[in-house]
């Protein structure tokens, strides 16, 4: 329905609930409106819930005032309730934890670092996908390939992606930078429009 930094809220959450009847609920982002509206949605329909967060520093420092006021106004209100409510905080980066202590007040007994990873079942070197994929964008079979794919936010920066691999790809003619994103469109539109500067 909306989002404040990065956050998305969605409608109809208690439906869906009520429709699905799930036993376990991972909400992303902890210190979200989604978290506060399902945990209590937590003991009406009897669900165990799990919220994960990879917030960084550099993530937090963009907006630096206007957070500081966010976060406040998040641990006068919620931080207790959440800690209550939420079965398990989940980190996925190791800075997280820091972040999930000191700026959101969770207590440290009820957080849990499961590291990001990789299915190598899923990802795997394949000699014959790798050709294709450069001779679909004319890449020479000699050349280094960097890729960076996520969702296109203003938080990460995106225009010092773009500055720092051209003067990669500026010094280094046998480089090739694959970016891959989605959404929003207006974001998409004004990285295209940089690119081609």
């Amino acid at each position: 329905k909306f989002e404040i930094f990065n956050r998305s809220y969605f409608e109809n959450i208690e439906k869906n609930i009520s429709d699905f009847k799930p036993d376990v609920i991972i909400v992303n982002w902890i210190a979200s409106i989604t978290t506060i509206v399902v945990a209590r949605l937590k003991d009406k329909y009897n669900f165990k819930l799990a919220c994960f967060d990879s917030n960084l520093m550099s993530i937090i420092n963009h907006w630096l005032m206007i957070k500081q006021v966010f976060y406040f106004i998040f641990r006068l209100f919620f931080s207790k309730y959440l800690g209550g409510k939420v079965d398990k905080f989940i980190w996925v980066q190791e800075e997280t934890c820091e972040i999930i202590y000191k700026f959101y007040w969770i207590s440290q007994n009820k957080i849990e670092f499961i590291p990001l990873w990789t299915d190598v079942e899923k990802f795997r070197f394949d000699e014959s996908e790798r050709n294709n994929i450069r001779e679909q964008y004319n890449i020479p079979k000699n050349a280094i390939v960097l890729v960076y794919t996520w969702k296109l936010i203003l938080d990460k920066w995106y225009d010092l992606l773009i500055k720092a691999t051209s003067k990669i790809i500026d010094e280094n003619r046998n480089v090739y930078i694959i970016v891959i994103w989605s959404w929003p469109k207006h974001l998409i539109n004004e990285m295209s429009i940089y690119i081609n500067r």
